[in-house]
């Protein structure tokens, strides 16, 4: 079944992509601008509960923060796989809405659903089973128990939170990402009020210290997609009640095609994320000052690649678009308006790290220890110079989500990142004065080999279709 524009409704996609307007980088930039900045938020959100559930498990004691900041890594690469294996929504679902094909939409749609829900409980119940194991080898004795008790309560919302980031490639898709990001928001507070009663106890609710924070984190995720899943529902965006209207059919043929997809798409992000892990056992031998600060430059680049997450998401929905509406001659030009977003994050990302790079440094450590790191405009621009290749990289990250290249990019990354950047990040680390520097420096190098590869494979990709289009 399919279905007129009009009827689906009007979206970013088209607002200002209207018929005998001569196309350019800069319309695509501004068509791309609204939902990569509305994606990025809703990172930045999450980032604030994690932050949130550092400060009020930091109460606890420090045995119980090591602890769960040891849990926390464990948890994150989990929590990856299970919202990696969705992000394949993104991409399919606006092809769909780019032919206005309702039905097809829903199949995929529910589909989506389906592979969250089964692929965050496997993960949960993974997680459940060879947690103690894990921290066997990584954690000691006396952190080991806070550790354990905090994966056993977050692992219950893996599959909620695969689910809630399922309906928001959904709502990006076409175009309407912003009830699940105000709703993420609102749930931050909601979160710190959650876990300081569970982990603290009050005079009704006895304290259950990081197992409680560990539920916390799994409730969080449930409220906030049942509060998203009714207020779509019950709005008036047409789209997005009938694709989220219940009851959710089993497609196979679907199933297999947003799995197939979706697998390789989290196999990329967990291993794009170990790159920071694994340069921080380069800092280590180095002694503890440096640990430190590698630390804090590696909380910074967290914030600013929230917005290059958001250029991604948005570029991948675009030419998903376009290619189901029968205009994959525009990708170029697409994912050139997604650069130049890009590089207009990446250009204010790099003013805030200059000017306000010190007062950064001194928020998350304090004065005391920010004196002792040394110079922050020596420890700050390659981080800067960093962050804007990922600006500009996520573009191409994007494209080559939204052409299904889920393989491609896998190799990209592995080897852009692994065999370029940590080798380089390891050399200079030995071979300059400052140990950090080289780091950040390597993994520049790394960054912009990447994008360099990514660029290779698009093209590659974009001119096999015109040959096969010819």
């Amino acid at each position: 079944m399919t279905t007129t524009r009009s009827e689906l409704g009007r979206d970013t996609h088209t607002l200002r992509a209207t018929r005998g307007q001569r196309e350019s980088p800069w319309r695509e930039a501004r068509i791309i601008w609204a939902p990569s900045l509305t994606v990025s938020i809703t990172f930045l959100a999450q980032l604030c509960i994690s932050l949130v559930e550092t400060s009020v498990v930091s109460r606890l004691g420090p045995q119980q923060l090591a602890g769960v900041g040891i849990a926390s890594g464990i948890y994150v690469l989990f929590f990856l796989l299970a919202i990696g294996t969705v992000t394949s929504l993104t991409p399919l679902v606006s092809e769909a809405y780019g032919r206005a094909d309702r039905a097809g939409m829903r199949k995929i749609a529910h589909q989506g659903l389906i592979v969250a829900a089964v692929a965050g409980t496997i993960l949960a119940l993974v997680l459940q089973l060879f947690a103690p194991l894990i921290l066997r080898l990584i954690a000691s004795h006396e952190t080991m128990e806070f550790s354990l008790a905090y994966l056993r309560g977050a692992a219950l919302g893996l599959p909620f939170w695969a689910m809630y980031v399922a309906v928001r490639c959904i709502s990006t898709a076409v175009g309407k990402s912003g009830v699940g990001t105000i709703v993420l928001w609102l749930s931050v507070p909601a979160h710190a009020a959650l876990c300081l009663v569970l982990s603290h106890g009050t005079d009704w609710i006895p304290a259950r210290g990081t197992f409680g924070a560990g539920i916390a984190l799994a409730a969080t995720p449930m409220i906030s997609l049942m509060a998203v899943w009714t207020l779509l529902r019950l709005s008036k965006i047409g789209v997005l009640a009938e694709l989220l209207r219940l009851p959710i059919s089993f497609d196979r043929r679907q199933f297999v095609r947003v799995l197939s997809l979706g697998t390789p798409f989290a196999f990329r992000i967990a291993i794009r994320e170990g790159v920071l892990p694994i340069a921080m056992l380069i800092a280590a031998p180095h002694g503890i000052l440096v640990v430190t600060v590698q630390v804090v430059m590696a909380k910074l680049s967290d914030w600013g690649s929230s917005l290059g997450l958001g250029v991604a998401t948005a570029v991948s929905s675009r030419i998903g678009y376009l290619d189901g509406s029968g205009a994959r001659n525009k990708t170029r030009i697409a994912i050139a308006g997604g650069a130049l977003c890009g590089i207009l994050y990446g250009l204010l990302l790099c003013a805030g790290l200059m000017f306000f790079g010190g007062e950064l440094v001194t928020l998350l450590v304090g004065t005391e220890l920010s004196r002792n790191l040394g110079s922050t405009w020596q420890l700050v621009w390659p981080v800067a110079a960093w962050l804007f290749i990922i600006c500009i990289q996520s573009s191409f990250v994007g494209a080559q989500s939204g052409l299904r290249d889920g393989t491609g990019g896998l190799v990209c990354v592995l080897l852009g990142e692994w065999m370029i950047g940590l080798p380089s990040a390891y050399l200079l680390a030995n071979a300059l004065d400052s140990t950090v520097v080289g780091i950040w420096l390597g993994l520049l190098i790394g960054e912009t080999a990447t994008l360099a590869i990514y660029w290779i494979r698009i093209e590659v990709i974009l001119n096999r279709s015109e040959r096969n289009a010819s």
